[in-house]
């Protein structure tokens, strides 16, 4: 049991960092012009709009209904984050708690 534990606290951490990192790339590339970079560029920004808009998109519309959905800048990617950050921890807890 313990091994399997291991195996699925492993591949949540990675699902975790993954998810990361590409949150964070977008946010990075969106302040980069569209010009710049070329075809590589746009189809990078392409795919990670791709990947990742099923967790941004949700929590932009309930931003939009608050005073923040109003600002300038887009806060969620940084909500998507600590969201990603809390919902895996809970599960690492649960698989150690369940499995070990």
């Amino acid at each position: 049991m313990a091994v399997l534990a291991t195996a699925l606290v492993r591949s949540l951490s990675a699902v975790m960092n993954i998810m990361t990192l590409m949150i964070v790339a977008r946010a990075v590339l969106s302040w980069v012009p569209m010009g710049v970079g070329g075809e590589f560029m746009y189809k990078l920004k392409n795919m990670l709009y791709q990947l990742t808009e099923f967790l941004i998109a949700p929590i932009r519309s309930l931003l939009n209904r608050t005073p923040l959905g109003n600002m300038p800048i887009d806060f969620s990617p940084v909500i998507a984050l600590f969201a990603i950050q809390i919902i895996g921890s809970i599960l690492i807890q649960i698989v150690i708690l369940v499995l070990m």
